[in-house]
């Protein structure tokens, strides 16, 4: 039985347990993580930003530089790339950030 990958999303404030949740969620399906936390996008932006620990198991992080423009827009193409790379391969998708600027 063939099963249709699925997206999943976990947002909720900041220390209120996303990313437990959605690698717990990742590990239980066999599903990649996507980042949608606007601070996180940002290289060297570590501290008050609660990056994940083990950051190979996520996407779309440390993406630009604090001196480079980046927006939804952007991160809109990034997402597409990544879900797209993710459902070619059969498996599932969860988008793990803050108050839902990029998700919305």
């Amino acid at each position: 039985r063939q099963v249709t990958p699925l997206l999943v999303a976990v947002m909720g404030p900041t220390a209120s347990g996303k990313s437990a949740v959605a690698e717990a969620l990742a590990d239980e399906f066999d599903a990649v993580l996507l980042n949608a936390d606007a601070s996180q996008v940002y290289r060297g932006m570590d501290v008050g930003t609660a990056k994940p620990t083990d950051r190979r198991r996520y996407r779309l992080l440390d993406l630009v530089d604090p001196d480079e423009p980046f927006g939804v827009g952007r991160w809109l193409r990034e997402a597409e790339t990544a879900l797209a790379e993710t459902w070619a391969r059969g498996r599932s998708a969860i988008v793990v950030g803050g108050t839902g600027l990029y998700v919305r």
